[in-house]
């Protein structure tokens, strides 16, 4: 918890011709499908040779693996900076939710990650990762939800912390495959006061007026 808060996404420390390989990517699956993502469909839309993809990202499955790192990342480092600058006025549960909603509201990225997450779940070093990765959403729901003052292994928070993370995704389906008219404020409401409710008979209730200013739990799940 000591080291210094991420201040740019990895995609933005990638050199410029990597970043142009995992944007064809991502253009490719959302257009396409993640059928249609080969490296010869990554060297067409970039006009960069595919043993790119192999200098960059080590095979198919890193370029894979980059991508679906980058889906949400933003929001996450979005989240650590803002609960990190908490004010004693300014409520946790509702900065949680509030970049909640924004990722379940991202239909281009939630279009995105539908269209990984079968073939994440299918090889064994995809699956590995992305067990990585929703560990690290965890610890950082449940350091969020302890406003940076409970320890993120407290189990109500760790528990409260993987329903969180179902809530995100689940939500952020539903609004991809519509109606066009499902909203988001409803649901999120609902669970704004579901989570209150919770923290509250656990005996963690409104945040302290002197918020603990502990760094957010480092995210490893990006360490390469």
């Amino acid at each position: 918890m000591s080291r210094p808060l991420p201040e740019t996404a990895p995609v933005a420390l990638l050199p410029r011709t990597a970043r142009e390989l995992l944007d064809a990517a991502r253009r490719i699956v959302l257009q396409k499908g993640f059928h249609a993502l080969t490296l010869q469909a990554v060297q067409d839309e970039t006009g960069h040779n595919k043993a790119m993809v192999n200098h960059y990202f080590g095979s198919k499955a890193g370029l894979v693996s980059a991508l679906f790192d980058s889906l949400a990342h933003d929001q996450e480092v979005e989240l650590r900076r803002r609960i990190a600058e908490l004010q004693s006025e300014e409520d946790p549960v509702r900065a949680l939710t509030e970049d909640q909603m924004k990722v379940s509201d991202d239909r281009r990225d939630m279009r995105a990650f539908a269209e990984l997450l079968p073939h994440m779940l299918r090889e064994n070093r995809l699956r590995w990762r992305l067990a990585a990765l929703y560990q690290s959403y965890r610890e950082l729901y449940a350091w969020s939800l302890g406003s940076g003052g409970a320890d993120p292994d407290t189990a109500c928070l760790g528990d409260l912390a993987a329903v969180a993370l179902a809530v995100t995704d689940g939500l952020g389906i539903q609004r991809v495959i519509g109606p066009d008219d499902f909203g988001l404020q409803g649901p999120y409401g609902v669970w704004r006061e579901m989570l209150c409710l919770y923290l509250q008979a656990h005996g963690i209730e409104e945040p302290p007026h002197q918020p603990d200013r502990r760094r957010p739990p480092q995210d490893s799940s990006h360490d390469r």
